[in-house]
């Protein structure tokens, strides 16, 4: 077999191993067809992996900053990718440390797609109104708010930052 007119198509292989279709990586050509680049192929592990840490720490010789240009050129949608952690709740140190992004960069997609992010509390079933209550009975003692319903003083303070913005504080 002549393996010099052999075309691999990438695209397809990378949605058989995935049992779908990329959800970040699109295609740039019609049929698929890509070179087998760099960019190719970073992007098919990008895609595996959802981490440009990993990524960044199988390859060795690449910055995380090349890695993300290389599957952006190919086609690969990184901010599509921080969106979906964003809204799925990560925190920006989880996202900072997987993605191995600067907090302006997560700050900057989070602000294009608005407030959708669950808050930390969320799963203990607080709500910001709960938070303010308790802190108002207990003399603005936001240590003590926070022993109290479990959660972190960093937390509480975040929630009062939140709801000053909306509406001051007599504090």
């Amino acid at each position: 077999m002549d393996k010099s007119n052999h075309k691999v198509d990438w695209y397809a292989a990378l949605e058989e191993i995935l049992g779908h279709r990329p959800k970040y990586y699109m295609t740039l050509t019609p049929t698929g067809a890509g070179d087998g680049n760099l960019g190719t192929l970073l992007s098919i592990v990008l895609e595996i992996e959802k981490s440009v840490r990993v990524v960044s720490e199988g390859v060795g010789c690449l910055s995380h900053k090349r890695i993300r240009k290389e599957c952006i050129a190919e086609g690969f949608d990184v901010d599509r990718m921080i969106e979906d952690a964003i809204r799925s709740g990560a925190s920006d140190r989880k996202i900072k440390a997987l993605h191995m992004m600067s907090g302006d960069s997560i700050k900057r997609i989070a602000d294009r797609i608005g407030e959708v992010r669950l808050p930390g509390n969320f799963l203990k079933g607080l709500t910001d109104e709960t938070v303010l209550r308790t802190y108002q009975d207990n003399g603005k003692d936001a240590s003590k708010t926070a022993r109290i319903l479990g959660i972190s003083r960093t937390t509480v303070a975040a929630i009062l930052a939140r709801a000053r913005k909306k509406k001051p504080i007599n504090d």
